[in-house]
Order: structure tokens, then C-alpha cells, then sequence
């Protein structure tokens, strides 16, 4: 087991990951702070680099007219998420400097706009080259004296009298590496790659919200995940939208989709991804109830003149993380959380090109304040306290992989998230402590508590057999 130490300890290498270590390091000053990046993959983690057409968008107010649009609108498609106005109005305010700062890289949108997600009315600047941001703010970090560190797997937060003070991780040849840090920014990503059919990329293995649960971290609309619409065959999006008039196969024969899908074409062809508790919903509904009954093969869709579709739902982003403040700290001392896996600033539903605009707005204020804890933090946990941790919390989870013996159906899991039918969260969480797998000690609903238990069946994959 190797024992290293850093100041600042970012974990995930994401636009979140990135601009936090950015902003640890102040270069203004002289006695510049020790920040090291580390991540699972060798390459760009994060949903935002996994775009499969290299674009992604920022939603950047730039008058008091929009910032005023995009908070009523955002607070208006809230529920029955949560969402902190204070976060809300920082992420309006100050999106349109982050979009100038990565304009001074030279990162430069495109001439053209794109409408928003849920608010079509609003538009979103959009770039076509994410494979040179992220080479741009490593490169940042690195002028500053930042260390990026990649292929490394976060397995657990260290902890000391419940103060984070740094993380256990897993290296690509199966050692295990103990990083002490003063302050530790959590920006690990989403849950989409738990889920067999996901569009979050490669490089980021889903465990953050079994890593922050652990780290006894409060979490608020872990469930409402974003999930698109994809054909099986060619790996598009699927517009659901635009098959109004058409019919879906069901065993033998065909049924027209129902009569409301024309009514509420226009409410859906405002968002890509599926709405919570908003009326086109019901037409992500129906064809989820066909999708999780089926062979997992696709619904069937048939249209005239076009040509036929499997389509499935895919996990993409999360709404849903650690509850933060304005400063990106958790209510756990020395923890700061940023980027897909922290909220507060969107509910269950979020504008298109948000996300974007808070991993950079956020990361950034996570990062300065984390660098102003580390200068004023207590030294780095001795060795023996960290090695003492790391050897309780790997008996532990021996005990839970040798006793992890379930492989819950997908089509259930499903099933349960994507249609929130709680009995059947409920029934898959008892059948996890059936067999004796992690318990999750913390008051949340069933679908946080599912995802929660998905995620740390993926971490105990990556503790290597020969860990002591």
C-alpha cells in the first residue's frame, strides 16, 4: 500500500474536476498550494467529453433578462426535485464569465446558438471541440504546479474524527494508493454508468454516490436522473416526439401509439431528455411501461415512411448529488463537492446547457475555498491514522463482497427508476439485504437508497482480491 500526500485533493477529471484544481491553485501567490488531480481512466472523464458528436452546450445569460428568464424557468421545472435559489441565482449570475474565460483559452463556440433544453426561448452557446478543453485546462494546471494523476479509482474518503482528510484509492495495476490531503473536492460524475445502456462515456465507473453516502454526505435528487431515447441499430437519439402517428409492436401484432402523443408533440420536442412530473411525460411513460415489459430488445416502432426503430432508454446525466453551498462545501468538514455529483441548483428537471455552466461556475468556487481551508487546515493525517482507516474499511467491504451475491435484473432496476415504482425499488433493496449485501445506513427514499447500493456493487469490484 503506497502513502502519498497533497494539499488538495481533487478527485475526477471532468470540466468540474478540472476548474477546481484550476482555481486551488492561485497563481497570485508565491507559495503555491500542492493539487493533484486524480481519476479512473487515462484519457478526458466526465459526461461533457463523452458526447458522441464532440458538442456540448453552455448556458450562459448575458442581460438581466435572461439571468430573470432562467431562474423563474428553472425554478418553475423544479419539481418535486429540490432547488436552492442562492445556487440558482450565483450559477445565472456568473455562467457568462466562465463562457469568457474558456473563450481566453481559446475554446470558441460556434457562430450559431442552440435552443435550451425546457426553455426554448433561451439559447445556448455551443462547441463542437471538447477534445481540446480538456488539454486546455490540464495545461493550466499543470503552468500552476499541479499534478494530474490518472488511472487511479477512488474507493473510499478517508476520514479523521469525521473530517475528510484525503481518499484510498485503487491504481490501474491493482495498488492500492493512500493520498492524505487537507482538503478533498469530490467530482467523481453521475450514476449513468451503473446502468447497462448509458451515454456517459467510458471513464467514469459511477461510484460517487455510494462514496459520498459513506462519507456521510447529505444527497438531494440522486432519482431524477436524465435518461434519452436511443435506436438499438444505429445509436441515435430517438425524437420521441416525432412518432405521433405511428405504431409499436407488441408480440404478434401492432397498436397505434395513443392519440395524446400528437397532443403533447410540441411540450416533448422541447427537451431531449424525459421530464418529471410534467405532462409529456406520459409519453416517456407509455413507452417505458412497453420497454420494461419486453425482451430488452427495443420498442418497436413503425412509422409510415420511415424506417423502422428499437428504441430504449439510456442513462445520461444526473440532476441529483451532494447537497452544497455556495462555497461547494458538503456538510462534511473538509469535503467540497462539484460538477454531476452535486446539486442544488437544479430540481428534478434542468435547463439544457446548465450542467455545463455549473460544473465550471461551481468547480471554480469549490476549488478557491478549498484552497483557502488547505492554507488554514491542521497538517496531513499521519500515516498510521490513514493506514488504520483504510484497514477497517477494507475488512468491511471484504465481508460485503463475499457475501454480494446479487445480480439484480436490469429490466427491474428498470423498471423501478425509470417508471418510479417504489414497491419495486422497495423489493429489490430487501433483496439486496436478503443476501447480506451493503447496508445503506441513511434516511433517503427507496430510489436513492437503490442507487446508492447499485453504486457500491460497482466499487466492490474494484477493491483488488489481494487488498490488506
Amino acid at each position: 500500500m503506497r502513502l502519498v500526500e497533497t494539499d488538495v485533493l481533487v478527485l475526477g477529471a471532468g470540466l468540474a474536476g478540472l476548474r477546481a484544481a484550476w482555481a486551488a491553485l492561485d497563481g497570485k501567490r508565491k507559495d503555491q498550494l500542492r493539487v493533484t488531480v486524480a481519476w479512473a481512466g487515462r484519457g478526458p472523464s466526465g459526461s461533457s467529453f463523452a458526447n458522441r458528436n464532440d458538442g456540448w452546450g453552455l448556458l450562459a445569460p448575458q442581460n438581466d433578462a435572461e439571468r430573470e428568464r432562467f431562474v423563474s424557468r428553472a425554478l418553475e421545472i423544479a419539481p418535486p426535485g429540490r432547488i436552492a435559489p442562492s445556487l440558482l441565482a450565483i450559477l445565472a449570475e456568473e455562467s457568462a464569465s466562465r463562457l469568457h474565460e474558456l473563450q481566453s483559452l481559446g475554446i470558441r463556440p460556434l457562430p450559431r446558438s442552440s435552443r435550451v433544453c425546457f426553455a426554448p426561448d433561451l439559447r445556448a452557446a455551443v462547441f463542437r471541440d471538447s477534445h481540446t478543453l480538456f488539454p486546455a485546462l490540464a495545461e493550466q494546471i499543470v503552468a500552476r504546479g499541479g499534478v494530474l494523476l490518472p488511472g487511479v479509482q477512488a474507493l473510499t474518503i478517508l476520514r479523521r474524527n469525521d473530517t475528510a482528510c484525503g481518499a484510498l484509492l485503487v491504481d490501474d495495476t491493482g495498488e492500492l494508493v493512500l493520498h492524505g490531503a487537507r482538503a478533498v473536492i469530490c467530482a467523481l460524475g453521475g450514476p449513468a454508468p451503473l446502468f447497462p445502456r448509458h451515454v456517459a462515456g467510458t471513464e467514469n465507473p459511477g461510484t460517487a454516490p455510494a462514496i459520498l453516502a459513506e462519507a456521510g454526505v447529505t444527497l438531494d435528487n440522486l432519482p431524477y436522473l436524465q435518461w434519452m431515447w436511443h435506436d438499438l441499430d444505429s445509436g441515435r437519439f430517438a425524437p420521441i416526439d416525432r412518432l405521433a402517428g405511428g405504431s409499436v409492436s407488441i408480440g404478434d401484432g401492432e397498436t397505434p401509439l395513443p392519440h395524446v402523443f400528437a397532443a403533447l408533440a410540441g411540450d416533448r420536442a422541447s427537451h431531449f431528455p424525459r421530464a418529471y412530473d410534467l405532462p409529456s411525460e406520459a409519453m416517456d411513460m407509455h413507452l417505458g411501461r412497453i420497454a420494461c415489459s419486453g425482451d430488452g430488445k427495443g420498442v418497436r416502432i413503425r412509422q409510415e415512411g420511415a424506417s423502422p426503430l428499437r428504441i430504449l432508454p439510456h442513462a445520461h446525466a444526473a440532476n441529483g448529488g451532494a447537497r452544497i453551498d455556495a462555497l461547494g462545501r458538503t456538510n462534511v468538514p473538509g469535503l467540497w463537492a462539484c460538477g454531476e455529483c452535486a446539486t442544488g441548483m437544479h430540481g428534478a428537471n434542468r435547463l439544457g446547457g446548465a450542467m455545463v455552466a455549473a460544473a465550471l461556475v461551481f468547480g471554480r468556487r469549490a476549488g478557491m475555498n478549498a484552497g483557502i481551508h488547505a492554507r488554514q487546515a491542521v497538517p496531513v493525517a499521519e500515516g498510521s491514522e490513514l493506514k488504520e482507516f483504510a484497514k477497517l474499511w477494507i475488512e468491511n467491504e471484504r465481508r460485503n463482497t463475499s457475501q454480494d451475491v446479487l445480480r439484480p435484473d436490469p429490466h427491474r432496476i428498470l423498471r423501478a427508476l425509470f417508471l418510479r415504482k417504489t414497491d419495486e425499488a422497495r423489493d429489490l433493496l430487501v433483496e439486496f439485504s436478503e443476501n447480506k449485501a451493503a447496508h445503506i445506513g441513511i434516511h433517503a427514499d427507496s430510489f436513492t437508497k437503490l442507487i446508492i447500493q447499485l453504486a457500491g456493487g460497482r466499487l466492490r469490484k474494484a477493491l483488488p482480491s489481494t487488498a490488506a
